[in-house]
C-alpha cells in the first residue's frame, strides 16, 4: 500500500504538472507562428521549443499509462511501489521539459526582430 504522505505528494506533483502543462500550452500555441519573420536564432529557438514540448508529452503518455495497472488489475505492493517511483520520475521529467520547452518559447518571444 501507499502511504499517505506518498498520495500527497503525487497529488500535489499532478496538479503542479497540469498547470505546467497549461503555461506550456499558452507558450506553444501563442509563440510557435510569431507575427514576425524568423532569423536563424528565432528558428533556433522555436526548434528547441518543439522539441523539448515532443518529450513533454512522451513524459506525461509514460505518466498516464503507469496508472492504468492499478486501475484494472489488483497489484501487489512491490508493483504499487516501482509504478509509483516511475510516475514520479516522468512526472519531475515532464516539468523539466515543460521548463525547457517554456523557456525557449519564451526567449523566441523576447528576442529582438525587425
Amino acid at each position: 500500500m501507499l502511504s499517505t504522505a506518498q498520495n500527497v505528494v503525487m497529488v500535489v506533483l499532478n496538479v503542479v504538472v497540469l498547470i505546467a502543462l497549461l503555461v506550456f500550452g499558452v507558450f506553444a500555441v501563442y509563440n510557435n507562428r510569431p507575427n514576425f519573420e524568423l532569423t536563424p536564432e528565432h528558428l533556433y529557438d522555436q526548434q528547441k521549443g518543439q522539441q523539448w514540448g515532443i518529450w513533454v508529452f512522451v513524459f506525461i503518455i509514460i505518466s498516464w499509462l503507469v496508472t492504468l495497472p492499478g486501475v484494472f488489475w489488483t497489484l501487489g505492493d512491490g508493483w504499487v511501489q516501482a509504478l509509483w517511483w516511475i510516475e514520479l520520475a516522468s512526472n519531475i521529467a515532464s516539468l523539466v521539459c515543460c521548463c525547457a520547452s517554456i523557456f525557449y518559447y519564451h526567449r523566441l518571444n523576447t528576442r529582438p526582430h525587425d
